[in-house]
């Protein structure tokens, strides 16, 4: 409620916090060799001055700690009113000059360039409410670190692998949301990874490598210890053969990738080009590497085979039975996703904009 009366008074202030108990380990040939727990809270202060229109956002300086350089520290993990209060504050002040500084920079900068269109920099939107609960996961750890331990010494019987590691993560919290506009958000926040990772030596000097992981939102979506051990079988049997198979000839010709390279190769290619970012406004003069989207301009063009649709839908849930990992019910900023059609019949629709 307080406020400043002049002319470069907040707009808009927005505090964000991502709470977080992590537990880690990993093991070597039946060892462990790292455990790690701990408890967290990362916070987001954003203060914005001008207004929707034209503000301090979009500015190649705007995320810098341009002024009230002081060591905040790390924020307090006890719910003491006063210690949060106190660090808040003073992240605020600190915020708040940054931002006045970014503005007169950015003001300064545009007088000498030629800007042929001027779109906001921010978007109102309806405040969100959405107060999620959150119910603390029980985790077995003497039970992991067994299973770790019993899992990772099946790289023993592979004498010919010379570097092995099995890796169990579970992160379990909450994301706290509040602006100036009204939104209020509360939402549970999760993962657990387990991991298996090798490495061996070729007769030819080549470094060989294999790895699987197994990611989920939580604990149900890590597979039962016999899947576990079938997967670290696997990555120590495919690395033995890599090991005894003969080099690769040259080749020029198509390539056809299987289900999990033809994935990656999806996301890399062409989920990239879906996303089209703003350029910031830059000093005259100053080049800045930004890069552009491959799709950029091709709106109601063709960019895939006529049988292929595209649709980014970050509330689904599963696909195809399985469990999605990708989902979220409100965004960073408390907006709530749309389903967007990008491409349809292999004509570019759409673009992921923020």
């Amino acid at each position: 409620s307080l406020r400043l009366v002049n002319l470069n008074a907040p707009y808009y202030i927005e505090y964000g916090i991502h709470e977080t108990e992590n537990f880690s380990l990993s093991a070597t040939l039946g060892a462990l060799n790292g455990v790690q727990k701990g408890r967290g809270r990362l916070p987001r202060i954003q203060v914005r001055v001008g207004d929707y229109q034209y503000d301090s956002g979009n500015y190649i300086y705007s995320d810098l700690p341009l002024a009230g350089r002081y060591d905040l520290g790390s924020c307090p993990i006890d719910d003491d009113y006063l210690a949060l209060r106190r660090y808040f504050w003073l992240g605020t002040d600190a915020a708040y000059k940054s931002a006045l500084e970014a503005l007169a920079r950015k003001r300064a900068a545009q007088k000498n360039l030629n800007l042929t269109e001027q779109l906001p920099d921010l978007l109102r939107i309806e405040p969100a409410t959405l107060l999620l609960p959150w119910t603390r996961s029980s985790l077995d750890e003497e039970e992991w670190k067994t299973r770790v331990r019993r899992l990772s010494a099946v790289f023993a019987e592979y004498p010919s692998i010379l570097n092995s590691t099995v890796e169990f993560q579970h992160v379990q919290g909450q994301y706290y949301l509040v602006t100036s506009e009204g939104t209020r958000v509360r939402v549970p926040e999760g993962s657990a990874h387990f991991r298996i990772r090798a490495s061996a030596l070729a007769r030819d000097g080549m470094v060989l490598r294999d790895s699987v992981g197994f990611h989920a939102l939580d604990l149900g979506g890590i597979p039962p210890e016999p899947v576990l051990r079938e997967a670290v079988q696997g990555v120590a049997a495919n690395l033995s053969a890599l090991l005894n198979a003969p080099v690769g000839e040259a080749y020029t010709g198509p390539v056809l990738f299987e289900p999990v390279a033809a994935a990656q190769l999806l996301a890399e290619t062409l989920g990239r080009s879906f996303v089209v970012r703003r350029r910031p406004v830059t000093e005259p003069g100053a080049s800045i590497p930004f890069a552009n989207s491959e799709f950029e301009g091709r709106l109601g063009t063709r960019v895939l085979p006529d049988w292929i649709d595209v649709v980014d839908d970050p509330a689904a849930q599963e696909f195809a039975g399985r469990r999605l990992i990708g989902r979220y019910p409100v965004d960073l900023e408390g907006v709530a996703p749309k389903t967007v059609t990008l491409v349809e019949k292999g004509i570019l629709r759409n673009f992921l904009t923020t």
